[in-house]
């Protein structure tokens, strides 16, 4: 990974449309990589930040050869978002593309292809917009465009223009792609005038043979690279930033005036080379002091929520507890029609939700509320720094704020660190994270000094999904009865933030939509949920099974699955090769504990319990026992997968577990008719 700083520099214009040439025309297959079912010529991206932070304008032009329009039908649909607030437009979009057939026949898609749908109307993303507008009335749309009639040979083109208001301040630019290689990739930037506030960086990432130039006068920044390979399409392979060459284009904070700074207190200061982190964490801290504070009504409100606790530990989950709950009836409240200030929102006013003052508030004014209930509960909290995993691996050698953008509260008790996060808008437990926060710990926010933290990756016994059942098999084969699915830790927390805001026949349907994969050919109805908004109980459904054919019945004998809900299961990784690093969100674990009443009349021909595998960091263990005097089959199965990371030369060994767990998954038991029971009739065909 590199790291290059630039200044100002000029923006391109719009790219033009370009004729095929008769080479580009004759072309077969790629020569780059001859099982490519098209390759990207040309990719060159100009951004024009001139007016940043206000607007950016983005243009994109990419050509494309198709060799196999069939392999590569995703590149046949554009797709964009489009955002608003309040009828603001925050994000606006133009799709045009052109086909050029090999018989020199040309196609134009213009406006009247463009389609819009509906993706979010006033609802709780977890984005930058939300952390910004949190009041409601936020609107994304999806703005697409589809070509048709490609053919061996074709060349396809594409032309995307956007404007963006109120821009992030990091923006990754993917310049590889899944199956597609790219033989030539350019991009321009213009950067703002204005340096007094903000410096530009601009980070390449896994890339060795990305070349960056400026022209004479320092205003034109280049970057090119050449010949890029397509990345393998893997499961399981993290982020692309983590694999792809990509360009974090970052705007880093020259300065911050404080608010609160006294009178002769040091400003300014020399950090050490051994810290390079130091000046970020400095900037969050002046950011932070601004905003805490300890007022009486802050300090009354702190007693008052934390009277009568035992521990430390518990006055933090109960300060936790309140700011979230807080945090959520602001969400879901009216919106506020005073525009934000610049200034400070003083944390009295965030008690009273702006009505004193009624400021729009920032989610980070509920996570600065709780540092300073904390602080006057007496706890030692600070304003943390954290990656997110889910953007890019977090090294401590990219020393910029865009690789430390979550925010938490850190919280000492017990002499350990713990951690609350009230300001999202899917609510969380008192010490748990996203499990995109997790494991490469975090910077506490500091006066000149660089501090980073440990932040743990949560257990697997953290993420548990149990499934339990009581079912019935009858003589035909068929299994019926109830069961019970229920979500701990990350599980519930991806389900819930999932099924927010819908009604709850969408979610139940959710759910049973989900089981009626894993059961195929079963009549399966969801019938209670439970736990859906309490996050310190896990997230729980049950459900009623009509499961026809589900023993095979041959002659005297029937033929069943001993693990009812793995009867469906597939080995996640089917290939024997591997390029990328298998990269897990979370460690996890499942356990099932089932009976199955067998049908009258049948015994079990042979009891043979499928293979364990236990182990530290990959377990697996399952047992099958047989309640004979009620012909009661009981079954348990408890798997457990520790691992976050694992590197291809490791990869052979992983799979190999893997494919041997499947195989025990799908363990089948002989039913035999004892003696003088009934001939067994097999269920009609359709």
């Amino acid at each position: 990974m590199t790291l290059v700083f630039f200044l100002p520099v000029c923006v391109t214009a719009k790219e033009s449309w370009q004729p095929a040439t008769a080479q580009e025309l004759s072309g077969t297959k790629s020569t780059f990589e001859p099982d490519a079912p098209a390759e990207a010529l040309v990719y060159n991206l100009f951004i024009n930040d001139e007016s940043w932070p206000r607007e950016r304008r983005v243009e994109l032009y990419v050509r494309y050869k198709i060799y196999d329009p069939e392999k590569a039908e995703r590149l046949m649909r554009l797709s964009e978002p489009v955002m608003s607030y309040d009828g603001y437009e925050l994000r606006e979009v133009d799709l045009e593309a052109r086909l050029y057939l090999p018989d020199g026949t040309v196609r134009k898609f213009g406006s009247e292809s463009v389609h819009e749908r509906d993706m979010l109307k006033k609802g709780a993303a977890d984005s930058f917009w939300r952390r910004f507008f949190t009041g409601g009335g936020l609107n994304i749309r999806e703005k697409f465009l589809a070509v048709g009639g490609a053919v061996p040979g074709a060349i396809l083109e594409y032309r995307v223009g956007v404007n963006e208001r109120q821009n992030e301040r990091t923006t990754f630019h993917y310049m590889q792609f899944e199956s597609i290689p790219v033989r030539q990739a350019t991009y321009r930037q213009k950067l703002p005038l204005d340096r007094s506030v903000w410096v530009h960086a601009l980070y390449g990432l896994n890339s060795e043979n990305l070349e960056v130039s400026e022209d004479k006068s320092g205003r034109i920044l280049t970057a090119r690279v050449h010949d890029l390979r397509s990345l393998p399409d893997e499961p399981m392979s993290g982020p692309a930033a983590d694999r792809a060459v990509t360009l974090a284009d970052c705007y880093v904070l020259r300065t911050y005036t404080t608010f609160k700074r006294t009178e002769g207190a040091k400003v300014t200061g020399k950090f050490s080379p051994e810290e390079p982190w130091a000046p970020l964490a400095t900037i969050e801290y002046w950011w932070a002091a601004d905003h805490i504070s300890l007022t009486d009504k802050i300090k009354k409100t702190a007693a008052e929520v934390t009277q009568g606790a035992g521990t430390d530990l518990e006055k933090a989950r109960r300060i936790h507890d309140f700011v979230q709950s807080l945090h959520q009836k602001y969400l879901h409240g009216p919106p506020s029609t005073v525009p934000g200030t610049y200034l400070p929102v003083d944390m009295d006013d965030v008690l009273d939700l702006g009505k004193e003052h009624p400021v729009r508030l920032d989610a980070m004014d509920f996570l600065w509320l709780a540092i300073s209930l904390d602080r006057a509960a007496g706890l030692e909290a600070e304003d943390l720094m954290l990656p997110d995993r889910g953007q890019c691996m977090f090294s401590r050698q990219l020393v910029a704020p865009a690789f430390l953008p979550a925010r938490a509260v850190a919280v000492r008790a017990g002499g350990t660190w713990h951690f609350s996060m009230p300001q999202l808008d899917n609510p969380l437990a008192f010490d748990e994270l996203p499990w995109t926060q997790e494991g490469f710990g975090g910077l506490l926010a500091r006066d000149h000094k660089q501090d980073f933290i440990e932040v743990p990756f949560s257990t697997a016994e953290q993420a548990l999904v149990r499934r339990t059942g009581d079912f019935r098999l009858d003589a035909s084969g068929t299994l019926t009865g109830e069961g019970t699915v229920a979500f701990h830790g990350h599980e519930a927390r991806l389900l819930r933030a999932g099924l927010a805001g819908q009604t709850r026949e969408a979610q139940l349907a959710a759910f049973q939509h989900t089981l009626a994969g894993e059961f195929e050919g079963a009549d399966v109805e969801v019938t209670e949920l439970h736990h859906l908004d309490e996050v310190y109980e896990p997230l729980e459904f049950r459900f009623r099974l009509n499961w026809p054919g589900y023993g095979v019945v041959t002659g005297s004998r029937m033929i069943i699955r001993s693990f009812v809900f793995r009867a469906s299961a597939r080995s996640p990784f089917a290939s024997s090769e591997r390029r990328n690093v298998v990269v897990f969100p979370f460690r996890r674990k499942e356990r099932d504990e089932i009976t199955i009443a067998l049908p009258a009349g049948f015994e079990i021909e042979a009891k043979e319990a499928p293979p364990s595998f236990p182990g530290k960091t990959y377990s697996y263990q399952v047992d099958l026992g047989l309640d004979r005097k009620r012909m009661i089959l009981h079954v348990s199965r408890d798997f457990s997968a520790g691992v976050i990371m694992a590197s291809p030369k490791d990869y052979p060994g992983m799979k190999s577990w893997y494919d041997a767990v499947t195989l025990s998954d799908q363990h089948s038991l002989v039913l035999v008719q004892a003696a003088g029971a009934p001939p067994v009739k097999s269920p009609a065909g359709p």
